[in-house]
This record gives structure tokens, C-alpha cells and sequence, in this order.
């Protein structure tokens, strides 16, 4: 089925006779329990009950999709924002070998301008609520349609962040 059909897997196991097909596939869950640990070591999510699953699948994958989704374009949107007003800046100058950012801002822009979006929306994004998720499961299909990382979403953050970087530097 990975291969074949080119779909995304699933193997959910429990004991050590299932480490091979949780490896396997492409995300593994391992359910730790009577028959020891052996499966949760080898997966990629280790949850103590099957009952568990229903909300490993439908509301942390679908809150994990919509936050990688939003980073990444969040990602794009900072570097082009971060070094396009320093082109702009350029140009102006004639190339002059003049900075744009005072050092401080160099030195701080991994801490400031990388860490602090990831914790931000890691820690309080959740576009709808796991009650919601649970009784409504037709909203999962938002990750596998790939609805929120599109090619039309990227160059709008591409087009705003050049836009807010004219803005910037003018």
C-alpha cells in the first residue's frame, strides 16, 4: 500500500512481534503494556491505552497539521521579511558594504525572530477545540486534503512579506 498506491501509513502495535511493521510505516504507534515496551521504543508516538488513539489521530494530528502548516509559512514570511529590506537597502546604497541591522539585532534574530513564533503558537494554537474534533471527525479531512499548505498560500506570505519589507525600509 505505501508503495503501491503511494499513501501515507499508519501501523499501530503493542508488543515486540509488531516492531518490524511500525518501523515500517511511515508513523508508528506503539502501545505500551502487557507485553512490554518494545513497540513504544520503536514508534514514533508511544500511548498507554488503544483508547488513546481516537485522540492521537483526530485532534492532535489535525492541531499538529495546522501549527506545521502556519510555521512554515510563518518561516518563509520571517527570512523574506528579515533580508529583503537589507537588499532594498542595498540597492539604495549602491552596494556601499554599509549593514542595514545594527549587531545586536544580528546577534538576536535566532533567539527573538526563530524561538519566540514556535513557542508562541505552539503553546496556545488551537484553531478548534478536541470536543469539537471528537464529535465532528469530517474536519480531519483539512490535513488530508492539504488545505492549509498550499502553493497559493506560500506566495501570498512570500508577496506580504516583500510587501512589509518595502514598508520596512521606505
Amino acid at each position: 500500500v505505501k508503495e503501491g498506491k503511494g499513501a501515507v501509513t499508519l501501523a499501530v502495535g503493542d508488543g515486540a512481534n509488531d516492531v518490524s511493521m511500525i518501523q515500517a510505516a511511515n508513523i508508528g504507534v506503539g502501545i505500551a503494556g502487557q507485553e512490554g515496551v518494545q513497540a513504544s521504543m520503536a514508534a514514533d508516538y508511544a500511548i498507554g491505552q488503544f483508547r488513546f488513539l481516537q485522540k492521537l489521530i483526530l485532534v492532535q494530528g489535525h492541531w499538529n497539521y495546522h501549527r506545521i502548516s502556519e510555521m512554515i509559512l510563518n518561516f518563509f514570511y520571517k527570512n523574506v521579511l528579515w533580508v529583503f529590506p537589507s537588499l532594498w537597502y542595498q540597492i539604495y546604497s549602491r552596494f556601499s558594504g554599509n549593514i542595514f541591522y545594527d549587531y545586536s539585532f544580528l546577534q538576536l534574530y535566532n533567539v527573538i525572530f526563530t524561538v519566540a513564533p514556535v513557542v508562541v503558537l505552539g503553546c496556545t494554537d488551537q484553531t478548534i477545540t478536541a470536543p469539537y474534533l471528537r464529535k465532528y471527525p469530517q474536519v480531519y479531512e483539512v490535513g488530508t486534503d492539504h488545505r492549509l499548505y498550499t502553493r497559493w498560500r506560500y506566495w501570498l506570505y512570500f508577496g506580504d512579506a516583500i510587501w512589509q519589507s518595502l514598508v520596512l525600509f521606505y
